[in-house]
């Protein structure tokens, strides 16, 4: 249940950023209150070692990363997907 709204999820996240721009779009800039539509310096260091250690964990998952991991910690008999579940995951996301 939790890939099938992960995936809902994604084609909603995929379905904004794909659709059309409006014909005026700078009009729907600070509608609300002003703001400097500016980035921070500070912000893209934060960014970079979340999406590193994403990327990192999302490697240790894969089936030969995650039974070297498995011996590591000695948990050998844990349950873990097998290589068709992960590529059924990515086909139902895609």
């Amino acid at each position: 249940a939790a890939a099938a709204v992960a995936a809902v999820y994604g084609v909603k996240a995929l379905w904004y950023v794909t659709r059309p721009l409006p014909p005026d779009p700078a009009a729907g800039y600070d509608t609300e209150r002003p703001g400097t539509r500016r980035v921070s310096r500070a912000t893209p260091a934060p960014l970079l070692a979340l999406t590193s250690a994403a990327a990192l964990l999302g490697v240790l998952a894969l089936p030969g990363p995650a039974s070297w991991l498995r011996r590591l910690v000695g948990a050998g008999g844990e349950p873990s997907p097998e290589a068709w579940e992960l590529g059924l995951s990515a086909g139902v996301v895609l």
